[in-house]
């Protein structure tokens, strides 16, 4: 079959190769060099009819395409919102099991710390049944099958010489003015310094120059201890200790400080001990204990007491604060907070155990001024009774009496290094008796320490009574 001019025939033919190319199926006719496409068959169309129509179907495709591309977008926001609404309540069921699961390990955890603390509490009641096993077995051995006028006797072979007394700082007559007394420290030792400065004039009054026990600053004080200038003092409460690091490293116990650290503690007064290197005094304000009236030795044996003091700081240097006697049965005999004479510039809490409403009248009924506590204690203590402290020479000092019957626990429990290295309390306690003393942050107890030193000597006697009976049965 043939085709007229200008038009198409959509049969297809494969057979006549001048009929032109087939596309798609259909045969086309080249007409001018231009290629057409027809959409009908038979019909006939013009070179521009041919661009519209293809600019129509373009812009349907283009529509098409937006339409299918909105359809999309919106397949994806709903299966997105889809996803949501699903995912909301997986999340509530989510945070419900994250929330069960932070109480379940909060209730662990609760009782995992109960169950220690039970443990601790356990440990500590078994400790504190030991070391009361312990005690006992320590104060049935510590007894002693004595009377007191029996231990009193035992005592008398460890009271200190007189010489020695004075060797160690005890208050003693002095060899210069007849009815006076002088205390000696040859060593700078517990706060003694000798003051570069004396009885200089400021304003036509007399003034002393001090040395900071603590900071070695010196500072300026009135011959009565008023201040006349006032500076923080800054300091290491501590001791200065070899460091456990090594390497010949020392460091404070307060605050594991070196030795060339700045202070850890602040007051605002620098402080003294009231007693320099060398000769104190003389003074004519102690007191001397007296020997006992006819009628109170009549079939009266000696006495043996225990006696502790506490002090605070003032501007006269260190100032007795409380003081505590105990008897031979460890029974408490005198007991007193004292106020001092001077103002107070440092309780010294942390090692006297002593606040301000210790000191105070009216929250305090049983304070008694220094000369009430003077007094009593001249009533109590008689000129043949055994004294028994540690480091007493500071006791009898801030109590301003002179007394020589004195055993003195630091000189008889010496320390390994010898004079003028003294073992503490505290250490003497734990090895000796088995006991713990001074713990804690809320000071020393002046009762506490008095009954150590008298057990202390019970132990010291106890085993001098042994050595003579196991001599006496070889």
């Amino acid at each position: 079959m043939h085709r007229q001019f200008g038009s198409y025939s959509h049969h297809t033919r494969r057979t006549h190769q001048q009929d032109g190319p087939v596309h798609r199926g259909r045969a086309l006719t080249n007409v001018n060099h231009h290629q057409y496409y027809a959409p009908n068959p038979g019909q006939k169309l013009h070179f521009q009819d041919l661009h519209m129509h293809l600019h129509n179907l373009s812009r349907h495709a283009l529509q098409n395409k937006w339409v299918a591309n909105k359809r999309s977008e919106s397949t994806k926001i709903n299966k997105s919102q889809n996803v949501k609404a699903k995912q909301l309540p997986e999340l509530k069921v989510t945070k419900i099991l994250l929330h069960l699961q932070r109480e379940q390990k909060l209730k662990l955890a609760e009782e995992r710390l109960e169950k220690e603390k039970e443990q601790t509490r356990l440990h500590e009641e078994r400790e504190r049944a030991v070391q009361h096993q312990n005690q006992v077995d320590v104060e049935q051995q510590n007894k002693l099958n004595l009377s007191e006028a029996e231990f009193v006797q035992h005592l008398s072979r460890y009271i200190m010489e007189v010489n020695l007394q004075r060797l160690h700082g005890y208050p003693t007559e002095s060899a210069r003015e007849e009815g006076t007394t002088e205390i000696y420290k040859h060593f700078d030792y517990l706060g003694a310094r000798s003051s570069k400065l004396y009885n200089k004039h400021l304003d036509g009054e007399q003034f002393m120059e001090k040395q900071c026990i603590r900071c070695e600053r010196t500072f300026h004080l009135t011959y009565s201890g008023e201040y006349i200038s006032t500076e923080t003092c800054t300091f290491h409460w501590g001791k200065l200790y070899d460091s456990k690091k090594g390497d010949n490293l020392k460091e404070y116990t307060c605050c594991a400080g070196g030795k060339d650290s700045a202070g850890c503690a602040h007051n605002a007064f620098h402080v003294w001990t009231g007693i320099e290197m060398g000769v104190n005094g003389p003074y004519d304000d102690f007191v001397y204990t007296q020997p006992r009236t006819d009628a109170q030795s009549t079939n009266v044996a000696s006495k043996v007491y225990s006696l502790d003091c506490e002090m605070v700081f003032t501007g006269r240097g260190l100032e007795v604060a409380r003081v505590t006697v105990v008897g031979w049965n460890d029974q408490l005999i005198y007991d007193h907070f004292v106020q001092p004479i001077g103002a107070v510039v440092d309780y010294n809490t942390r090692f006297s155990g002593i606040t301000a409403d210790d000191l105070n009248r009216k929250e305090n009924k049983y304070l008694k001024s220094f000369r009430e506590v003077q007094k009593d204690l001249l009533q109590l203590i008689k000129a043949d009774t055994i004294l028994i402290g540690h480091g007493l020479e500071n006791d009898l000092r801030v109590l301003r009496m002179v007394h020589k019957r004195i055993v003195d626990t630091s000189y008889e429990f010496p320390h390994h290094l010898g004079f003028p290295y003294r073992c503490s309390l505290k250490s003497l306690s734990k090895k000796y008796l088995k006991r713990d003393i001074q713990v804690g942050d809320v000071g020393h107890s002046s009762m506490e320490d008095s009954i150590a030193c008298m057990e202390l000597m019970k132990w010291k006697v106890r085993e001098f009574v042994k050595s003579q009976k196991n001599d006496g049965d070889v």
